[in-house]
Parts: structure tokens; C-alpha cells; sequence
């Protein structure tokens, strides 16, 4: 592990990112459990990612932009949606999903199984993005919310608590392709943040005519952009991001092909990140020790 110091300027960062780190919760908040899934397609120019604009009403680090994704909820770790996680077997568990969090989680969340962070990701994924990874090879599906479609008409039941996911799933008649999913990061939120989560960054491959199809409540904009463009937005000031989504980017950026990136990315030692941060006159200073 090798320390690493950087400082951010405040424009690089998302909105009264910096104001949050005045008054830290004493003591520190107990991180959740959460996931979240960067899109990958080889484009003309290389590798894509989709990257969504968190809203502005959002409480966790709105106007920031950021991989689909959230906290992982205890339907997420139901028997009857695991039993829907195809491409899995039991000794990829912790390939798939990586070591436990080495401290304890909310004690709500505190007995979820790993695979609950699989089907976190790819829930998450469907409700922001309209993106289904379903079992089939090579079968991605979109449904826009409220469409006319019955995979629409299901999201949209889903986003209003009227369905679950597995219920959803059950409608559709399809499985998951949590086999597609590879574990390329494990960050957990600085301690001065009032709200804390104990992520696992996952990565899948899409085809490149795979479409979108944001929920306009959580998702003020969605981009497919290289890691290289999306790099040069931040440092312009037009693309606010946190430390966890640069770094994805900058290791994605060494990459042409997404196969690629994948097989080096999820090779990876991938230890438990947890970055402090200091709030300083011209921005905001994050260290962590990272591997080498």
C-alpha cells in the first residue's frame, strides 16, 4: 500500500461538497452497505461509460456524477431474487464480490449475504438507467419508465414500491447475468459525511447500441463518455466528481478495449478503501493508501 495526497480544487467537486466536512458527526456515522455498477461499451473512440447526474434534490452528493447505484436493502438479499443470479457459483463468491467489509455495518444490514450487493447493483441499475442485464448471452434489455411496453409498465410499478424487484423479474420471466459483473473497487465514504457507505464498485460490459432510458427524479442527465473525456470535464469544472468515480475513471483510461479493462481491473488485489479528507482554503485534500 502506497499513501497518496492529492488536492482537489472546489470546482472539481460536487456542489457544498466542502460544507459538509465543517460539522462531522461525532461519532462517526456506521457506513452502509452499497453497490454500484459502471455500464462499459467499446465506442469509436474506445471505452465508454455511462456516467448519471445526480439530482439536485438528492440528499447524498447531488449534482455529482456518478455510475448507477445505491445502498443495498434487505429485499436485495432475499432467497427467492439470489435464486434469480445466474453465472454464478459458490467458490466465485468472493471473486464476484470481494472480502467482508472488516467492520460492522448498520445493524440492519449487518447479516445481508454478498451476493445481496450483486442484485443491489443490477436493481439499482434497472431503476435509474432502464438497463435489465438478464441471463440470456448477450441480452440486454431497456424498458422506459411507464411505457407502453410491459417491462415499462413493470419499472414504473417498481419506482412507485408498487412491485419488487424480484417481482418484477418474476413478470418478465427472466434471471440476472450477475456472472457479466466484475468487482473493481471497494471504497468506503470519508468519515466527516453525515450520510456513509461501504460501496463496491462492479463493471459489466454492454453492447454499444444498448440504450438508456433515465428516471427524471433521481437522474438530471445521463452521458456516455470516455474516461479521458469525462477526466478533462472534471478538471474543467464541468463534470463534478468524487475521489471513488476519478479514480474508476483514471484506471478505466489506461485502457482501448472494455474486455480488456475488465480481465486486468478484476484481477486486481481490491482492498477496503477509506479515504480522509481535509477540508483546505482552495479545495479539499484526500489521501488514502492505495495499492500498488
Amino acid at each position: 500500500m502506497v499513501p497518496t495526497v492529492r488536492l482537489f480544487p472546489f470546482h472539481q467537486l460536487p456542489p457544498d461538497y466542502g460544507r459538509t466536512l465543517d460539522c462531522p458527526p461525532d461519532p462517526p456515522v456506521v457506513p452502509r452497505p452499497a453497490a454500484t455498477l459502471a455500464l462499459l461499451r467499446d465506442g469509436p473512440r474506445g471505452i465508454e461509460t455511462l456516467l448519471l447526474k445526480r439530482s439536485h434534490r438528492m440528499e447524498f452528493i447531488p449534482g455529482a456524477y456518478v455510475f448507477p447505484g445505491g445502498g443495498v436493502d434487505r429485499e436485495d438479499a432475499l432467497p427467492d431474487l439470489l435464486s434469480r443470479l445466474s453465472g454464478l457459483s459458490a467458490h466465485e463468491d468472493r471473486a464476484r464480490v470481494g472480502a467482508d467489509s472488516g467492520e460492522p455495518a448498520a445493524d440492519s444490514e449487518a447479516s445481508l449475504p454478498p451476493r445481496a450487493c450483486l442484485a443491489a447493483a443490477l436493481r439499482e441499475t434497472f431503476e435509474e438507467t432502464g438497463v435489465l442485464l438478464a441471463a440470456s448471452p448477450g441480452s440486454y434489455r431497456t424498458f422506459p419508465v411507464g411505457g407502453t411496453c410491459r417491462g415499462g409498465k413493470a419499472r414504473a410499478r417498481l419506482l412507485r414500491g408498487l412491485l419488487t424487484f424480484h417481482q418484477v423479474l418474476q413478470e418478465l420471466d427472466m434471471d440476472l447475468d450477475a456472472g457479466a459483473l466484475h468487482l473493481i473497487g471497494h471504497w468506503v465514504t470519508p468519515e466527516p459525511e453525515p450520510r456513509r457507505y461501504d460501496t463496491r464498485f462492479f463493471a459489466a460490459e454492454v453492447p454499444e447500441c444498448c440504450p438508456v432510458e433515465p428516471h427524471r427524479q433521481e437522474v438530471a442527465e445521463a452521458l456516455w463518455l470516455t474516461p479521458a473525456e469525462a477526466l478533462e470535464r472534471n478538471r474543467a469544472g464541468r463534470l463534478p466528481l468524487v475521489y471513488p468515480t476519478l479514480k474508476t475513471l483514471e484506471d478505466l483510461e489506461a485502457f482501448r478495449e472494455t474486455g480488456q479493462a475488465l480481465e486486468h481491473l478484476g484481477r486486481r488485489d481490491l482492498p477496503r478503501l477509506l479515504p480522509t479528507v481535509v477540508k483546505k482554503p482552495n479545495g479539499v485534500e484526500i489521501s488514502v493508501d492505495e495499492p500498488t
